[in-house]
Order: structure tokens, then C-alpha cells, then sequence
């Protein structure tokens, strides 16, 4: 299939991401990822320590590029990666005995120039591991950033006083992010034999931008590359054309996203539902935007409970 997302509808969700006081929007008074309470499935150790992949071989420039930097950022502070050339995938396999076969690629997000690992990737897809489902969080590649910390900052404050700024980054880098996402499927469903996954069980599952990522790959697939099934979570991009074969999808948003409009997601679920594919969608009446693994004490703090029972009712995990 050709690639299904247009970027023009990333252009005003950049401008929203630029006002924001957070990068991503973590919000205030939230707490680190906490384990939630969940009856759905027992919870159980990995495999082994979580390891990385390279995504690709020959990337452009690969053999040139500084490492990617982490820094903590914002309000509450929140760990971020950027500057990522080489993209990569960091597995959490689950214990064999408890294994469904099933995997997801989680995508964080970050406006593509920068990544919110943890709350947005790490910690979910150590959740999704220790209930059986193995996890590959993706470092996809990003829009370069100065190297210096201080002159990040200065950036990320420019860009939030002039949000038009961020609209040729998201324009150029969206197309590349979402290429990485598509590999990301390849790569495992390739390899998944190695890591004991089932090749026609690979899933993606992204935020805010990942969540562009993961509707990028759910709609531009090819041969070899088409995921399961799909999850965006307050996710940027519902300017979609939807395959006649697409996956299931599973939305999540909050009503009061002050980044990317809760409208947007019900957009996309229309697209789906408009195209006769499974689509199920949760707007929750307080959250905000890049909540992640944050336990806020809110609503949108079950979305990955009810991703989890999604999982479940799709067959792609079991209940226990």
C-alpha cells in the first residue's frame, strides 16, 4: 500500500505543541509511572535485561553522527532523547512461560526533535512485557537540535513563543519518522522467531507524534510491513486515507488536550470506521496531553487498562 498519511494535517498540531510549556506536556502535579491497578493479567518478570537493536544498516551520515543525547525536561521533568539518527529499537521480551506471541512497537512522542523514553516508551513497554506482551520501544530519527543543552533550551523557548517555527520541521522530518516506524514493523515481524513473537502479531502503538508514526504504519504498509493492528494515543495526524484492508485501531485522547484537540482522534476513528475497519475509541473527560505512563489520578490514567482488554477482546492477549 502507498503510504496513507499527509502531512498537512501535522502542520497546526505543530503550532499547538510550540505553545505548550512542557516538551512533551507532562502535567503539573503528575507523579512517575506507578503500577496501576489491573486485574486483567498477572504480572510477571522479563526474559532477560532489555537490549537494543539497530533499526537500520545504512542510514545516512550513520558512520558521522553523534550519539543521540538524553536530557531531563520541563514541568514536571521528563526524560527525553533527541538528536537520534540511527533509530532503534530497545526490546522487553516477557518470561517464555507467560508469552502470548504478541508484540508492540511503542513510538513516544516529542514534535520529531525530541522523544519522552520513559513515561511514553520504556515504562510502557516494560508494562506491556511483564503481562506477556513483548515491547520494542522505537528511537526513531528526529530533526537535529543544538548539541548543547543551554541552546536547546533557548530553542524549545523560541519555538513556544513562535509556534510557526516548528511547522518545516514537522513538514520535512514526519515522512522520515514514519519510514522508521514502517521498518520497525519489518524488523520484527523478520525477526520475530528469535524473540518468540509471531510474525502476524506485530503491533504499533505510539503518542503525539508516535501516534503519527503508528498511523503512518497502519496505512502505508507494503508487503512484509503491515502491522497487526495499531494504537494512537493523543496522537497528531488524522489526515488519513484508510486501506480497505487496514488493521484494528485503538484511540485514546482527553477531552481538555490542550495540544493535540480530542477532535483529532475522533476524526481518525471515523476514517476508520468510514472504511469498515475495527476502530474502538476513549475521549476521557481529564487528562490532558502526553500523559503517558503518569499516574494523575484521572481518567485517562486506565487507557492502557482498557488498551490492555482491546488486546484481549482482538485475541492478540489473554486474560488470566
Amino acid at each position: 500500500m502507498k503510504a496513507g498519511i499527509r502531512t498537512c494535517g501535522l502542520i497546526s498540531w505543530a503550532a499547538a505543541v510550540a505553545i505548550c510549556t512542557q516538551a512533551p506536556a507532562a502535567e503539573k502535579g503528575a507523579t512517575s509511572a506507578a503500577p496501576r491497578s489491573d486485574h486483567a493479567a498477572e504480572v510477571h518478570g522479563l526474559a532477560r535485561a532489555p537490549f537494543v537493536i539497530p533499526l537500520r544498516s545504512g542510514v545516512a551520515d550513520a558512520s558521522n553522527a553523534l550519539p543521540a543525547q538524553e536530557l531531563m525536561f520541563g514541568e514536571p521533568p521528563v526524560k527525553l532523547a533527541r538528536n537520534v539518527v540511527n533509530p532503534t529499537l530497545t526490546a522487553f521480551l516477557p518470561e517464555t512461560s507467560h508469552a502470548t506471541g504478541t508484540a508492540v512497537i511503542v513510538a513516544p512522542g516529542g514534535a520529531f526533535i525530541i522523544l519522552a523514553v520513559a513515561h511514553e516508551g520504556d515504562d510502557v513497554a516494560r508494562w506491556l512485557a511483564e503481562r506477556g506482551v513483548a515491547a520494542f520501544t522505537l528511537r526513531y530519527r528526529l530533526a537535529p537540535t543544538p548539541r548543547d543543552d543551554a541552546e536547546f533550551r533557548t530553542l524549545r523557548a523560541q519555538q513556544m513563543r513562535k509556534p510557526k517555527l516548528l511547522q518545516p520541521i514537522v513538514k520535512s522530518q514526519a515522512p522520515i519518522s514514519i519510514e522508521d516506524g514502517k521498518e520497525a514493523v519489518r524488523l520484527v515481524r523478520m525477526r520475530a522467531a528469535e524473540w518468540g513473537i509471531a510474525p502476524h502479531r506485530v503491533g504499533i502503538l505510539g503518542f503525539s507524534a508516535g501516534g503519527a508514526v503508528a498511523v503512518g504504519a497502519a496505512t502505508g504498509y507494503g508487503r512484509g510491513n503491515r502491522p497487526a493492528f495499531a494504537a494512537s494515543i493523543y496522537g497528531a495526524g488524522a489526515d488519513v486515507t484508510v486501506p480497505s484492508d487496514a488493521p484494528p485501531v485503538f484511540i485514546a485522547a482527553a477531552a481538555d488536550d490542550p495540544v493535540v484537540p480530542a477532535n483529532t482522534s475522533v476524526q481518525l476513528y471515523s476514517h476508520w470506521v468510514t472504511a469498515g475497519r475495527p476502530a474502538e475509541l476513549h475521549i476521557y473527560v481529564k487528562g490532558g496531553h502526553g500523559f503517558g505512563l503518569h499516574e494523575q489520578r484521572l481518567p485517562s490514567d486506565h487507557w492502557i487498562d482498557a488498551f490492555y482488554a482491546w488486546l484481549i477482546a482482538e485475541r492478540f492477549a489473554r486474560q488470566r
